[in-house]
């Protein structure tokens, strides 16, 4: 995803954002099918074309020490993979992609190292792709790993569980305690809106054990204002017993149609954003979730 400074009409600056590359991992289940017309539904109001990738991870056959792999596994890769690309040839062919440039690559080895490789291989702007949550492990990778994966990105990342219907995002909530780190984020979630022309509500949940004054949190929030003061948000206060129930719960209030939340890289979330929330939303929201990644030193380079 990148941005294009253009002169309108009357020779005044305007902002384009454009999306060239959705990469959509598969493991051609439910999930993934509903993730891929999602990004159906992106590709079509942006002009993006879709890289649609499965990744064959092998296990280890022998015991520690012995000879992993023999020679009759030889002839039951190559028919796998034969098999493999025959499904990812009708995938393409789904009615839904027609008209939109679509892309299949069949890859080998650890899924979620594969995965962040295709991403800077083929340029990908964003990821998106399907999560069973906590019950669907008996998938290749589509799972507890759409997490890891949201969270060691370097580019934005859109986990899908249900079908969006009418694949519409005209509402996300962005969660933030408008700390520093998950301020760098905001941006990027900007960006995102805009290309989906949704509406943005920032919503900060306070519970009991992250309790503080209203001083402190109308100071915030009058930071935060004045650092993105032509941005098109709202920003309320909510409050719950724990932060996963309260985004949840104020997402139902306002019928959002996605979630989006910040993510710190391999150290994971921001102290307001812990793993445990991240994990919970990733895997368990009926709402699409998007995560972005973004540490100080990338945010001062991009912006």
């Amino acid at each position: 995803m990148f941005t294009r400074i253009i002169l309108n009409q009357n020779n005044s600056l305007q902002i384009k954002i454009t999306m060239k590359t959705i990469l959509v991992p598969t493991d051609f289940s439910d999930c993934a099918i509903n993730a891929l017309k999602f990004a159906a539904s992106i590709a079509k109001k942006t002009g993006a074309s879709i890289n649609l990738l499965h990744v064959l991870e092998v296990p280890e056959l022998g015991p520690q020490g012995s000879k992993a792999h023999t020679s009759e596994d030889v002839p039951y890769m190559l028919n796998l993979l034969k098999l493999i690309k025959t499904r990812m040839k009708k995938m393409v062919a789904l009615p839904f992609l027609k008209s939109i440039k679509t892309l299949h690559n069949v890859e080998v080895g650890n899924v979620n190292d594969q995965i962040l490789a295709a991403a800077k291989k083929h340029k990908a702007d964003i990821i998106i792709m399907g999560t069973h949550g906590a019950s669907g492990f008996q998938e290749v990778f589509i799972g507890s790993n759409a997490e890891k994966i949201a969270r060691n990105s370097l580019i934005p990342v859109i986990s899908v569980k249900e079908e969006v219907k009418e694949s519409k995002i005209d509402k996300i909530i962005y969660a933030t305690d408008f700390s520093e780190e998950t301020e760098l984020i905001f941006p990027e979630v900007e960006k995102i809106a805009s290309l989906l022309g949704s509406k943005i509500e920032i919503v900060k949940v306070i519970t009991m054990l992250s309790f503080e004054t209203s001083s402190k949190t109308l100071a915030d929030i009058k930071r935060f204002k004045e650092k993105f003061k032509n941005g098109n948000y709202t920003i309320t206060t909510y409050y719950e017993w724990n932060k996963q129930a309260g985004i949840r719960n104020f997402a139902d209030s306002v019928n959002a149609d996605m979630i989006a939340l910040g993510v710190h890289g391999r150290r994971g979330l921001s102290d307001f954003f812990n793993r445990n929330i991240a994990e919970n939303l990733v895997n368990h929201s009926m709402l699409p979730v998007l995560t972005v990644n973004k540490n100080r030193d990338s945010f001062e380079k991009n912006y």
